[in-house]
């Protein structure tokens, strides 16, 4: 399901967006974003579209200017970050269970040393309020955050 409640399904190995209260769907999308209750995105080789989910209104193009004008006048082009979707937009819970799964030779490894960090950045400040240590442990920390957050919000910003 999309923020707004239409379905982007699978059937017969081509990635489909179907639009919620009509028979239109777009087929063989190949990345998308989310962005003020729309859909963005491209499918098939070159063709690119807009779905307003609140009208469900599709606009489709031919022309990837006319596409980026259509963008622009319509301001859904995101500021901050763009979270272009391949394939399906996966919980980042399932993500981070895959990093700890498969990446156990690396993750594990990090982790650890992130705790380790964590507790020299937290042993150092008694000593002395700012220091390298108790920043990079602070530092390292909201960058794990912030990833975490970005992975589980569908939405561009």
């Amino acid at each position: 399901m999309t923020p707004g409640g239409n379905t982007i399904d699978y059937p017969g190995g081509y990635i489909q967006l179907w639009i919620e209260g009509s028979n239109e769907h777009i087929v063989g999308l190949k990345k998308w974003y989310f962005y003020k209750e729309h859909v963005v995105g491209i499918y098939k080789e070159s063709n690119y579209f807009i779905l307003n989910e609140n009208t469900a209104q599709l606009d489709t193009f031919n022309v990837k200017s006319d596409w980026m004008k259509a963008i622009k006048s319509k301001r859904i082009e995101p500021k901050i970050w763009t979270r272009w979707h391949t394939d399906s937009f996966t919980n980042s819970w399932d993500d981070f269970l895959f990093f700890l799964t498969f990446g156990f030779f690396i993750s594990w490894p990090m982790i650890i040393g992130l705790l380790i960090l964590t507790y020299k950045g937290i042993k150092s400040i008694r000593e002395k309020p700012i220091n390298l240590t108790s920043l990079a442990a602070i530092g390292t920390w909201i960058v794990v955050i912030i990833w975490h957050v970005l992975g589980i919000y569908p939405q561009s910003i």
